[in-house]
């Protein structure tokens, strides 16, 4: 282990970056396990997968180390895992090369690159190096797989610039703490201290991508949710074509289909946000079930050309005013199980965003 940082840190330390604030070289740890659960995503987990990935689509180049003297293709990639029978994407240990600029107020750093790192024989041993700057416009433009604790569309590159994961400061400067790792802990509890604003700062938006069903209920005199479904089933009968266009091949695959179109499902896309006490929703896209098979989604654009009135509301009206009954189904595009729909609602309505998973938790330990 010791050996392994002594070269992430030589190698660090001859590593350049075109910034003309750098004032620190600093080497930081990332491991998978101690991540918890109110960070929203794990990026020793998570950020191997995206990685390896696109090295395997030849969109990124792996590099030997920092210095960058070879590339390294995805059959030596392949040949490395093969010898010491591991895995690149299930690889736990992250470091990142960073360059920090620390003072008073402020600390102001820039990421510099990765290096994905294997056990072989109780000692780390490097995959290889991925330059930032190479990486950045991929993971700058995709999301990094979060929990509902997370803000909606979080990206890999928001989430690697966030500070929020937990990590060890291997190296700072001259500074190397792999044989006193308690003054890691010491200068990093001094620097995060909440006094010093971060640049970048990543904002941590009250936000929430979310996925529920339209349920009805039938004891009531008027249901938003079953006029809803009439309303669309009536219009989607008058105008076959908004089906066509949005059919899967169920309907209209060979000839023109002519039975009765019976919507029985609606789920709902919509972005939910916070501000304050006050729950907004802005709907994305709607999937209708029509004779138990999906279509295609319907778009914001799309209802709004409907053009549909439902006692002199619009679709999106009825949508956002959510005066029905609905079960949660995804947050963040993930699944909520049956049994914690409710706790889950509850818990959007009522408690913490960046809590949801430990309000679920603990209800359910009562």
């Amino acid at each position: 282990m010791k050996k392994i940082l002594l070269y992430l840190l030589l190698i660090t330390l001859s590593y350049s970056v075109h910034a003309s604030y750098v004032d620190k070289a600093v080497l930081s740890h990332v491991r998978i396990s101690g991540q918890h659960d109110t960070i929203g995503f794990n990026l020793a987990q998570q950020l191997p997968d995206f990685i390896y990935e696109q090295l395997k689509r030849g969109k990124l180049d792996l590099w030997d180390s920092p210095a960058k003297n070879a590339k390294l293709n995805f059959l030596a990639l392949e040949q490395i895992e093969e010898s010491s029978n591991t895995e690149f994407k299930n690889c736990s240990d992250i470091f990142l090369y960073e360059f920090w600029d620390c003072s008073r107020r402020s600390l102001r750093f820039v990421i510099a690159g990765f290096s994905f790192v294997y056990y072989k024989d109780e000692t780390l041993k490097p995959y290889g190096f991925i330059d930032a700057k190479e990486a950045f416009r991929l993971l700058a433009t995709n999301y990094i797989p979060v929990n509902p604790n997370a803000p909606a569309d979080l990206t890999y590159w928001e989430a690697i610039n966030s500070k929020r994961f937990k990590f060890t400061i291997v190296q700072y400067g001259n500074k190397d703490f792999t044989s006193d790792p308690l003054k890691s802990v010491e200068l990093k509890k001094d620097i995060f201290n909440g006094k010093r604003s971060l640049d970048p700062n990543v904002q941590w938006k009250p936000s929430k991508n979310i996925r529920y069903e339209l349920v009805e209920d039938y004891t009531k005199e008027y249901d938003a949710a079953i006029n809803l479904k009439q309303g669309l089933e009536s219009f989607i009968n008058k105008n076959r074509d908004w089906v066509r266009k949005k059919d899967k091949g169920y309907f209209y695959k060979n000839a023109e289909y002519k039975d009765y179109f019976t919507i029985t499902g609606v789920h709902v896309y919509e972005t939910w946000e916070k501000r304050g006490n006050v729950l907004l929703s802005f709907v994305d896209s709607v999937v209708l079930f029509v004779n138990n098979k999906q279509l295609r989604a319907y778009t914001n654009e799309d209802l709004r050309q409907m053009n549909l009135r439902i006692r002199f509301k619009s679709i999106i009206d009825i949508l956002k005013e959510k005066s029905f009954n609905l079960n949660i189904l995804e947050i963040n595009r993930v699944l909520i199980e049956p049994d914690n729909q409710e706790l889950y609602k509850t818990a959007l309505e009522q408690y913490n965003w960046t809590q949801l998973t430990e309000y679920v938790k603990y209800e359910n330990t009562k």
